[in-house]
């Protein structure tokens, strides 16, 4: 599993809550120790409200969620310009999108879908 977090380009999550440490250490290293190409895509289950506000909501609080978790940082660091450029660099890399499993894979798993991930030519596959 570390080795293929390690080598892939776009890790795709869906129906994991990031409870589990060593799982969640596994993601962030690879996230971490790459360079602006590796992409995290999460996908959480729908907004029990159907507005699209309701959903771009529940998706930028996950993303906040994920990028403080992956950070690595605490609170308590007093180093915050550091912690600031960490998690920006991080969060122009995690995308989180708000669909149940049943849509994202019915509908969204296209080509076209994870082009929007990469720049024009670079799709893994």
């Amino acid at each position: 599993f570390r080795s293929a977090c390690r080598a892939a380009k776009l890790i795709v999550v869906v129906g994991y809550s990031f409870a589990d440490d060593h799982i969640n250490q596994v993601v962030g290293d690879a996230l971490r120790f790459a360079d602006s190409t590796k992409h995290l895509l999460v996908i959480v289950g729908p907004s029990k409200q159907k507005s699209r506000s309701a959903r771009r909501d529940k998706e930028a609080e996950e993303k906040r969620r994920l990028v403080h978790k992956f950070t690595g940082l605490k609170s308590s660091d007093t180093n915050s310009a550091e912690r600031k450029r960490r998690a920006d660099a991080l969060a122009k890399t995690v995308f989180v999108q708000a669909v149940g499993a049943e849509e994202f894979f019915k509908s969204a798993v296209t080509r076209d879908y994870f082009d929007k991930f990469f720049p024009q030519g670079e799709v893994p596959f």
